[in-house]
């Protein structure tokens, strides 16, 4: 059986003391790098060596026993930590560079729905509680796992591991992005200090809803995306019928792909968008001279009652002078 020896080489190649080393110090040196050049230093090789630390932890006998009778939970907050420890890296970068735009606002597009303000608060809560919820049964079901990891294949870990690494953000849905949100709450635009209402009753500044939903994103983006991707192989790599697998796999992604968003927009355009619900949600409708969106030229603003009143007396002066080109 071809699967059988694929099986063999790919668990003589990873699972071992030397393997296990060599990730671990590699890993440390992307981060170093990372920190150095103030820029991603190809996140594949990170992607590498956080997957082979990760299967050790499950099938290697140099580990304490304490870890390898527990190896998701000792994975899970492996991986917590390094996210962490990326992140401080991330704050430190951005802390140095702190590119803005010309406006004060970040640069780039908004690509998930936590980042896109004018998406109701309520509705956004709605779609963490989902996401964390998912997450919770992924951890629980596979930390809670009686049958254990021996009947495990290397090759479909293998090809789990390429699934999740190389298809891209639009498959397995977008990584926190630390940056934006620095960039976003840190914002001296004067336009993040106006006010809105969440929940139905609470109003707060854009800044601190932006504050609210970046925790929400970290939660989910940064710490359960991340145990996903990384123990989702091990766990594919258990199931025996081929057609589950595929099914598998597409369930498995489906958790961190539910707050993507389909047409990414800029930051300046949400935040107009935003600006005009706020302004339709006080009773004040907002019009333009040949445009759809707020700006400063040829804004006009009314109540629906004196639009409803100027309507009134056009109806009134369209009949008189219907009226009169009669006589």
């Amino acid at each position: 059986n071809i699967e059988c020896y694929l099986n063999v080489a790919v668990f003589t190649i990873t699972v071992s003391l030397a393997p296990l080393l060599l990730a671990g110090f590699s890993l440390i040196c992307w981060h170093i790098l990372h920190y150095f050049a103030k820029r991603d230093i190809n996140p594949l090789v990170r992607e590498v060596c956080l997957a082979v630390v990760v299967l050790n932890f499950f099938y290697s006998r140099w580990l304490p026993q304490s870890m390898f009778d527990a190896p998701f939970s000792t994975s899970c907050i492996f991986l917590c930590l390094e996210a962490t420890a990326h992140r401080i890296v991330d704050y430190k970068i951005q802390g140095a560079t702190n590119k803005l735009g010309r406006d004060g606002l970040p640069e780039g597009n908004i690509k998930d729905r936590y980042q896109l303000l004018s998406s109701r608060f309520t509705t956004i809560t709605l779609l963490f509680l989902c996401q964390f919820t998912l997450g919770l049964f992924y951890i629980y079901a596979l930390n809670n796992k009686t049958d254990g990891w021996s009947n495990s294949s290397g090759w479909r870990w293998f090809i789990a591991f390429l699934l999740v690494n190389l298809a891209g953000e639009e498959e397995v849905g977008n990584v926190f992005s630390f940056p934006y949100w620095l960039q976003l709450v840190k914002s001296e635009n004067p336009r993040m200090q106006k006010t809105t209402t969440i929940w139905c009753c609470i109003t707060i500044s854009y800044t601190t809803e932006a504050k609210l939903r970046m925790f929400m994103s970290m939660i989910v983006n940064m710490f359960i995306r991340r145990i996903i991707i990384c123990t989702a192989p091990i766990f594919l790599s258990l199931i025996d019928d081929p057609l589950d697998f595929v099914k598998d796999c597409l369930a498995v992604l489906f958790i961190t792909k539910l707050d993507e968003l389909d047409n990414p927009v800029t930051v300046e355009d949400d935040l107009k968008k935003k600006d005009k619900q706020i302004a339709c949600e006080k009773d004040i409708c907002v019009f333009h001279d040949g445009e759809d969106d707020l700006g400063e030229d040829g804004q006009v603003m009314a109540t629906k009652k004196e639009l409803e009143s100027l309507r009134q007396d056009l109806k009134f002066l369209e009949a008189r002078v219907s009226g009169k080109r009669l006589v």
